[in-house]
């Protein structure tokens, strides 16, 4: 899914997250399982970074967060691809970007068209509100960056949710 989506890349640099201004840690617990990391996202977040968690598990990262958001379990693509269908609807997709460096977009597009807030809001638990506000700040509060942890591939279609997270900051 990661080379169907991304290529073959191992992503942002962990070392680069220090500049972010918006963090996503996606179904990972830092503070755990990647300490070398977390001391990075922490100095970011003291700089003024924002650092949100999405976590189906109210983990010790969940806890260290400006933001904690708590899908139920196994409904991360649909979490994602509802953020996929806001940054559309919002008007925030960045279009020369899409234009020039990405495929599929279209196709995606549609996809997503009727993956709206309120249909996720019934699978995730997330308030369609909050799923708005995800989206707009992810791609409005720049640069952000998502960091996924492995738990995304632990359940069917993980796959597939991989794609669809990865997705995200192409638009």
């Amino acid at each position: 899914a990661w080379l169907l989506t991304v290529g073959a890349t191992a992503g942002v640099d962990p070392e680069s997250y220090i500049h972010s201004k918006y963090i996503v840690i996606w179904a990972c617990n830092s503070v755990s399982t990647n300490l070398h990391h977390w001391a990075i996202v922490k100095d970011a977040q003291k700089a003024g970074a924002k650092v949100v968690v999405i976590d189906a598990y109210k983990s010790r990262t969940a806890k260290e967060a400006d933001w904690h958001i708590c899908p139920k379990p196994g409904t991360d693509a649909a979490l994602a691809m509802a953020v996929i269908n806001s940054i559309i609807d919002q008007g925030l997709v960045d279009e020369d970007y899409v234009a020039n460096y990405t495929v599929g977009f279209e196709a995606l597009k549609d996809r997503a068209s009727t993956r709206t807030p309120e249909w996720a809001e019934q699978i995730t638990g997330i308030p369609a509100d909050d799923i708005r506000k995800l989206a707009r700040e992810l791609a409005t509060e720049q640069p952000a960056a998502i960091r996924m942890g492995v738990a995304l591939e632990r359940h069917y279609g993980g796959g597939q949710t991989i794609r669809a997270v990865t997705s995200i900051p192409a638009l």
